[in-house]
């Protein structure tokens, strides 16, 4: 169970590192925009480690405190979506 578990989190990590390079892309070339609730949304299921890397590897809204305090709270929200799974996990594996 625990490489589709891995699986999954690379997968969505990635996912959010690869929604912030695009986005960048797009408004160096003055393309249509991902919303940032999109990019946000898309660091909630644990994957905040890959937009976290996406916007500093990109230099992507690094510049923009409103969206730093944004994924701050999202991240404190992961912390304790982690946290819920692992006491889940401790809690249920005598199942």
């Amino acid at each position: 169970m625990w490489p589709w578990i891995s699986g999954s989190l690379a997968a969505l990590n990635l996912i959010a590192f690869l929604a912030q390079g695009l986005d960048k892309w797009r408004a160096r070339r003055n393309c249509r925009r991902t919303p940032e609730a999109t990019l946000l949304l898309l660091a909630v299921p644990l994957a905040t480690p890959g937009a976290w890397a996406g916007m500093h590897v990109f230099h992507h809204k690094v510049s923009k405190s409103s969206f730093k305090w944004k994924m701050a709270a999202v991240t404190l929200l992961n912390l304790i979506i982690a946290a819920a799974l692992v006491f889940a996990a401790g809690r249920w594996d005598w199942v």
